[in-house]
């Protein structure tokens, strides 16, 4: 009974730890366009690296390096990307192809590699197919140090190149494996880019500068897109051009993929938008700072006229105040002013006058005090003369 408990016991743990680790894996896609899991960077920098096509075609198809993340047949793996070539004069064309199941292929990329009659320069052009890129999708590496390769072309005997490979028939040196995440194998190849850059640079171009058509028609296999014709690049991108296009708006952060006619007046839309709303956010600040000015210019005279109400409150108090102890009525501060200096100038007419008054009376008291004397003396008089 224990045995069974502590095996239960650890199968629950395990499944829980699954299940954590299903969680913690779990990412959200973004983008899943075919175009975005075989970065024609990577084929370029392998085919400079390669001494022959055999060995580029086991460089492009090794698990280490996940130069493909290709599955066009949807069952879950990576596909197998077999190389054919065929030439006219100097010029050879080399096309990638994915095995999609028994006798069906389908062209991913084309490298053009053409030998200069006087200068003997070689020029390289890889070029996307159209169904999975969009139409003229164009790269051209320029490589630090000749490729080996180079000379691999001009022998003097030579034999085009065509994979003896085909579906469920394989090398040794290649295994199924599963597809990893878009965004994963998109930072991959970020890295694998960063990596090898001292290596190799390139541009694009707008035009093939071969013509390379009929020598590519005697090899070329579309048969995913003549199965299904309403999955082409430009109808998976609503109408963009090529990848080109869509790489240019992804990295201008426009959303709506649009052509290029168009994309010139859509980023002019989103500029005129952007300065809209600058000039609206400088209203909104202006508005906002006329509306705090116009408070603080209130409150500030608010406050003023609430000081002065106080100050002529205290005023007209103590004018009240003074008035009262003068006998005069209230009334504005000149005329209380007229009304003390009348106060004073009464009151020292009623001081002249009481003066007045005083001298008086001490004249009368003079007066009397000489009739006093006159009637004593008269007294006298009359008894002396009896």
């Amino acid at each position: 009974m224990k045995t069974i408990f502590t095996t239960l016991t650890i199968a629950l743990s395990m499944m829980a730890q699954l299940g954590f680790a299903q969680k913690t894996v779990t990412v959200t896609v973004d983008d899943e366009d075919i175009s975005n899991n075989l970065d024609l960077y990577g084929i370029a920098y392998v085919f400079g690296e390669a001494k022959d096509l055999a060995d580029f075609e086991a460089r492009i198809n090794s698990a280490d390096a996940q130069i493909s993340n290709l599955d066009l047949n949807g069952d879950g793996q990576v596909d197998y990307l077999r190389v054919v070539e065929a030439m006219e004069g100097n010029m050879h064309v080399v096309v990638v192809q994915a095995v999609l199941a028994k006798d069906l292929y389908q062209d991913v990329a084309t490298i053009i590699v053409d030998k200069e009659t006087t200068s003997k320069s070689v020029s390289v052009q890889i070029v996307g197919d159209p169904y999975i890129y969009g139409t003229d999708y164009i790269i051209e590496p320029v490589y630090v140090t000749t490729p080996i390769i180079y000379t691999y072309f001009w022998r003097p005997v030579y034999h085009c190149y065509v994979s003896p490979y085909y579906w469920d028939y394989y090398p040794v040196y290649f295994h199924y494996r599963p597809c990893i995440h878009v965004n994963v194998y998109l930072y991959h190849m970020h890295r694998y880019r960063r990596a090898h850059y001292t290596h190799m640079s390139f541009h694009y171009a707008d035009k093939p500068r071969y013509n390379y058509g009929r020598v590519h028609a005697t090899i070329s296999h579309n048969d995913y897109a003549v199965r299904y014709p309403n999955n082409s690049f430009s109808v998976r991108n609503n109408g963009a051009t090529n990848r080109r296009v869509v790489d240019a708006q992804r990295v201008s952060g426009n959303g709506t993929r649009t052509p290029v006619s168009t994309r010139t007046s859509a980023n002019s839309a989103t500029t005129s938008g952007r300065s809209s709303a600058a000039v609206t956010a400088g209203k909104t600040t202006s508005t906002r700072t006329s509306a705090g000015t116009t408070t603080r210019t209130s409150n500030s005279s608010a406050r003023t006229s609430s000081s002065n109400t106080r100050n002529s409150a205290a005023t007209t108090s103590s004018r009240q105040s003074s008035t009262t102890r003068s006998g005069a009525s209230t009334r504005p501060s000149r005329v209380s002013s007229s009304s003390q200096n009348a106060t004073r100038t009464s009151s020292t007419s009623v001081r002249r006058s009481s003066g007045t008054s005083t001298r008086s009376s001490s004249a009368t008291r003079s007066s009397s005090s000489s009739g006093r004397t006159s009637s004593r003396n008269s007294s006298r008089s009359s008894g002396s003369s009896r």
